[in-house]
Protein backbone atom coordinates (compact mmCIF):
# COMPACT_ATOMS: atom_id res chain seq x y z
CA UNK A 1 0.00 0.00 0.00
CA UNK A 2 1.57 3.55 -0.91
CA UNK A 3 1.85 5.94 1.89
CA UNK A 4 -0.47 8.50 0.93
CA UNK A 5 -3.17 5.66 1.09
CA UNK A 6 -2.09 4.56 4.16
CA UNK A 7 -2.63 7.67 5.48
CA UNK A 8 -5.83 8.25 4.41
CA UNK A 9 -6.78 4.86 5.80
CA UNK A 10 -5.49 5.87 8.75
CA UNK A 11 -7.20 9.08 9.24
CA UNK A 12 -10.89 7.84 7.77
CA UNK A 13 -10.36 5.30 10.64
CA UNK A 14 -9.65 7.94 13.53
CA UNK A 15 -12.58 9.91 11.89
CA UNK A 16 -14.92 6.84 12.04
CA UNK A 17 -13.78 6.11 16.16
CA UNK A 18 -14.18 9.70 16.81
CA UNK A 19 -17.49 10.15 15.33
CA UNK A 20 -18.62 6.83 17.19
CA UNK A 21 -17.12 8.37 20.41
CA UNK A 22 -19.01 11.35 19.79
CA UNK A 23 -22.57 9.84 19.02
CA UNK A 24 -22.42 6.81 21.23
CA UNK A 25 -19.65 7.24 23.56
CA UNK A 26 -18.43 4.09 25.70
CA UNK A 27 -19.95 5.66 28.80
CA UNK A 28 -23.26 6.64 26.85
CA UNK A 29 -23.54 2.48 26.37
CA UNK A 30 -23.45 1.93 30.66
CA UNK A 31 -26.72 1.33 32.44
CA UNK A 32 -26.56 3.12 35.50
CA UNK A 33 -26.45 0.70 39.08
CA UNK A 34 -29.57 0.48 41.02
CA UNK A 35 -29.29 -0.24 44.66
CA UNK A 36 -31.13 0.33 48.28
CA UNK A 37 -34.22 -0.69 46.16
CA UNK A 38 -37.25 -0.59 49.06
CA UNK A 39 -40.54 -0.63 48.96
CA UNK A 40 -43.69 1.04 51.41
CA UNK A 41 -46.93 0.16 50.98
CA UNK A 42 -49.54 3.32 50.21
CA UNK A 43 -51.51 4.17 52.96
CA UNK A 44 -55.39 3.79 52.30
CA UNK A 45 -54.60 2.42 48.87
CA UNK A 46 -54.27 -1.69 48.96
CA UNK A 47 -51.94 -3.81 46.74
CA UNK A 48 -50.02 -0.19 46.00
CA UNK A 49 -46.16 0.98 47.14
CA UNK A 50 -44.24 3.46 46.91
CA UNK A 51 -40.53 2.09 45.57
CA UNK A 52 -37.29 4.61 46.86
CA UNK A 53 -34.19 3.69 45.45
CA UNK A 54 -30.57 5.56 44.78
CA UNK A 55 -29.44 5.40 41.02
CA UNK A 56 -26.05 5.67 40.00
CA UNK A 57 -24.95 7.17 36.80
CA UNK A 58 -21.42 6.23 35.74
CA UNK A 59 -21.98 7.72 32.62
CA UNK A 60 -23.06 10.46 30.26
CA UNK A 61 -26.23 12.59 31.01
CA UNK A 62 -28.92 10.28 30.73
CA UNK A 63 -32.78 9.74 31.13
CA UNK A 64 -35.02 7.30 33.22
CA UNK A 65 -37.53 6.69 30.36
CA UNK A 66 -39.98 4.13 32.35
CA UNK A 67 -39.88 1.49 35.02
CA UNK A 68 -42.27 -1.96 34.88
CA UNK A 69 -42.69 -4.64 37.41
CA UNK A 70 -44.25 -8.13 36.27
CA UNK A 71 -46.06 -8.22 39.46
CA UNK A 72 -48.02 -4.80 38.91
CA UNK A 73 -51.00 -3.95 36.94
CA UNK A 74 -49.55 -0.40 36.73
CA UNK A 75 -46.37 1.99 36.88
CA UNK A 76 -45.74 5.60 37.39
CA UNK A 77 -43.71 7.89 38.53
CA UNK A 78 -45.18 10.80 40.87
CA UNK A 79 -43.58 14.17 41.86
CA UNK A 80 -41.96 14.83 38.47
CA UNK A 81 -42.04 18.07 36.64
CA UNK A 82 -41.50 16.47 33.32
CA UNK A 83 -42.76 12.86 31.62
CA UNK A 84 -39.35 11.20 31.85
CA UNK A 85 -37.02 11.79 34.23
CA UNK A 86 -33.37 13.61 33.79
CA UNK A 87 -30.16 12.12 35.33
CA UNK A 88 -27.37 14.05 35.33
CA UNK A 89 -23.88 13.03 34.37
CA UNK A 90 -22.21 11.11 36.83
CA UNK A 91 -24.82 12.02 39.50
CA UNK A 92 -26.16 9.75 41.91
CA UNK A 93 -29.96 10.59 42.38
CA UNK A 94 -32.33 8.98 44.69
CA UNK A 95 -36.16 8.12 44.18
CA UNK A 96 -37.57 9.75 47.54
CA UNK A 97 -40.75 10.64 49.52
CA UNK A 98 -39.45 14.02 49.13
CA UNK A 99 -39.49 14.02 45.54
CA UNK A 100 -39.88 12.17 42.72
CA UNK A 101 -40.82 8.01 43.23
CA UNK A 102 -41.97 5.06 41.70
CA UNK A 103 -45.23 3.96 42.72
CA UNK A 104 -46.59 0.39 41.88
CA UNK A 105 -50.69 -0.06 41.74
CA UNK A 106 -52.24 -3.74 41.36
CA UNK A 107 -49.72 -5.33 43.12
CA UNK A 108 -50.09 -9.23 43.59
CA UNK A 109 -48.95 -11.27 46.23
CA UNK A 110 -48.99 -10.49 50.13
CA UNK A 111 -48.10 -7.81 52.30
CA UNK A 112 -45.07 -9.30 53.92
CA UNK A 113 -42.33 -7.69 55.39
CA UNK A 114 -38.51 -8.52 53.59
CA UNK A 115 -40.59 -9.76 50.08
CA UNK A 116 -38.46 -8.72 46.92
CA UNK A 117 -40.65 -7.42 44.10
CA UNK A 118 -38.98 -7.42 40.70
CA UNK A 119 -38.17 -3.78 38.80
CA UNK A 120 -36.65 -2.84 35.20
CA UNK A 121 -35.67 0.46 35.29
CA UNK A 122 -35.79 1.87 30.94
CA UNK A 123 -32.93 4.32 30.37
CA UNK A 124 -32.26 6.33 26.83
CA UNK A 125 -28.42 5.60 27.34
CA UNK A 126 -27.59 2.03 28.06
CA UNK A 127 -30.94 0.35 27.85
CA UNK A 128 -32.88 -1.36 31.08
CA UNK A 129 -31.46 -2.11 34.37
CA UNK A 130 -32.96 -4.32 36.46
CA UNK A 131 -33.13 -5.19 40.46
CA UNK A 132 -35.90 -6.07 43.40
CA UNK A 133 -37.38 -3.97 45.87
CA UNK A 134 -37.23 -5.41 49.65
CA UNK A 135 -41.07 -4.56 51.06
CA UNK A 136 -40.63 -2.76 54.58
CA UNK A 137 -43.59 -1.91 56.69
CA UNK A 138 -43.99 1.27 57.40
CA UNK A 139 -42.82 2.08 60.77
CA UNK A 140 -41.67 5.88 62.44
CA UNK A 141 -38.24 6.00 60.74
CA UNK A 142 -40.22 5.64 57.27
CA UNK A 143 -42.96 8.36 58.16
CA UNK A 144 -40.00 10.88 59.35
CA UNK A 145 -38.81 11.20 55.70
CA UNK A 146 -42.38 11.44 54.33
CA UNK A 147 -42.89 14.54 51.65
CA UNK A 148 -43.48 17.97 52.49
CA UNK A 149 -47.15 17.32 54.76
CA UNK A 150 -47.78 20.35 56.91
CA UNK A 151 -46.79 17.50 59.68
CA UNK A 152 -43.52 16.99 58.51
CA UNK A 153 -42.91 21.35 58.16
CA UNK A 154 -40.52 23.06 60.94
CA UNK A 155 -42.08 26.19 62.82
CA UNK A 156 -39.52 27.86 64.23
CA UNK A 157 -40.96 29.37 67.39
CA UNK A 158 -41.11 32.67 68.09
CA UNK A 159 -38.15 33.69 69.59
CA UNK A 160 -35.94 31.91 66.84
CA UNK A 161 -34.79 33.79 63.79
CA UNK A 162 -36.62 32.26 60.24
CA UNK A 163 -34.04 31.06 57.81
CA UNK A 164 -34.06 31.89 54.77
CA UNK A 165 -31.96 31.88 51.00
CA UNK A 166 -31.31 32.52 47.65
CA UNK A 167 -29.49 30.70 44.85
CA UNK A 168 -27.66 31.50 41.71
CA UNK A 169 -26.84 28.17 39.03
CA UNK A 170 -24.22 29.26 36.91
CA UNK A 171 -22.88 27.08 33.86
CA UNK A 172 -19.24 25.57 33.89
CA UNK A 173 -18.16 23.89 31.07
CA UNK A 174 -21.09 20.83 30.75
CA UNK A 175 -22.32 20.95 34.45
CA UNK A 176 -24.03 23.47 36.81
CA UNK A 177 -22.65 25.05 39.92
CA UNK A 178 -25.32 25.81 42.01
CA UNK A 179 -24.19 28.54 44.99
CA UNK A 180 -26.50 29.41 48.02
CA UNK A 181 -26.17 32.51 50.11
CA UNK A 182 -28.04 31.69 53.18
CA UNK A 183 -29.29 33.50 56.60
CA UNK A 184 -30.21 32.57 59.80
CA UNK A 185 -28.56 28.84 59.41
CA UNK A 186 -25.57 26.53 59.31
CA UNK A 187 -25.63 23.76 57.13
CA UNK A 188 -23.53 21.25 58.56
CA UNK A 189 -23.09 17.43 57.57
CA UNK A 190 -22.02 16.14 61.24
CA UNK A 191 -25.78 17.20 62.75
CA UNK A 192 -27.62 15.40 60.55
CA UNK A 193 -29.76 12.81 61.37
CA UNK A 194 -29.75 14.12 65.20
CA UNK A 195 -32.39 16.19 66.73
CA UNK A 196 -33.18 19.60 66.00
CA UNK A 197 -31.24 22.69 67.17
CA UNK A 198 -32.06 26.43 65.96
CA UNK A 199 -30.06 27.75 63.10
CA UNK A 200 -28.51 24.64 62.08
CA UNK A 201 -29.50 21.86 59.48
CA UNK A 202 -28.65 21.08 55.71
CA UNK A 203 -30.81 21.93 51.68
CA UNK A 204 -32.10 19.56 50.07
CA UNK A 205 -30.88 19.68 46.11
CA UNK A 206 -34.17 18.68 43.11
CA UNK A 207 -34.07 18.60 39.30
CA UNK A 208 -37.45 18.26 37.79
CA UNK A 209 -38.29 16.91 41.37
CA UNK A 210 -35.55 14.60 41.29
CA UNK A 211 -33.73 14.46 44.87
CA UNK A 212 -29.71 14.68 43.78
CA UNK A 213 -28.24 15.37 47.14
CA UNK A 214 -27.96 16.89 50.25
CA UNK A 215 -25.99 19.90 50.78
CA UNK A 216 -24.04 20.63 53.63
CA UNK A 217 -22.46 23.68 52.37
CA UNK A 218 -23.07 26.53 50.08
CA UNK A 219 -22.18 24.99 46.63
CA UNK A 220 -23.18 21.74 45.09
CA UNK A 221 -22.39 20.85 41.34
CA UNK A 222 -25.20 19.55 38.61
CA UNK A 223 -23.31 17.06 36.13
CA UNK A 224 -24.20 17.72 32.07
CA UNK A 225 -27.72 17.22 31.23
CA UNK A 226 -29.60 16.19 28.47
CA UNK A 227 -31.49 18.68 26.63
CA UNK A 228 -34.58 20.43 27.23
CA UNK A 229 -35.35 22.47 30.41
CA UNK A 230 -34.94 21.77 33.77
CA UNK A 231 -36.13 23.12 36.96
CA UNK A 232 -33.69 23.53 40.45
CA UNK A 233 -35.36 24.08 43.07
CA UNK A 234 -33.19 23.55 46.53
CA UNK A 235 -35.19 23.59 50.48
CA UNK A 236 -33.44 24.35 53.53
CA UNK A 237 -33.75 21.29 55.96
CA UNK A 238 -33.58 20.92 59.68
CA UNK A 239 -31.48 18.00 61.22
CA UNK A 240 -34.01 15.76 61.59
CA UNK A 241 -35.16 16.04 57.85
CA UNK A 242 -38.24 18.14 58.41
CA UNK A 243 -38.61 21.39 55.38
CA UNK A 244 -38.06 25.12 57.19
CA UNK A 245 -41.28 26.79 56.89
CA UNK A 246 -42.52 30.33 56.26
CA UNK A 247 -46.27 31.32 56.16
CA UNK A 248 -47.08 27.20 56.21
CA UNK A 249 -44.48 26.88 53.21
CA UNK A 250 -41.32 24.95 52.53
CA UNK A 251 -38.32 27.70 52.27
CA UNK A 252 -37.29 27.25 48.63
CA UNK A 253 -34.92 28.58 45.95
CA UNK A 254 -35.89 27.75 42.54
CA UNK A 255 -33.93 28.90 38.98
CA UNK A 256 -34.52 27.28 35.50
CA UNK A 257 -31.35 25.37 33.11
CA UNK A 258 -32.26 25.95 29.57
CA UNK A 259 -29.51 22.96 27.72
CA UNK A 260 -30.20 23.64 23.79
Amino acid sequence: MKAGKLIATVVLIVAALFAARVLFGPSDATAPLISNAKAVPLHGAPASVAIYLKIENRGGANVLLSATSPEAETTKFIGSDTATISIPAGGSPVLSSDGVYLRLDGLDGPEQNGRLIPLTLTFENGGKATTRAMLELPDAEAAKHAGHTMSNLYVAAEDEPVPDMTMTVSPDSETWVVSLKTQNIKLSADLADGPHQPGTGHAHLYLNGLKLQRMYSSQAVIGALPPGQHKVVVTLNTNDHKAYSKDGNPITAMALIDVR
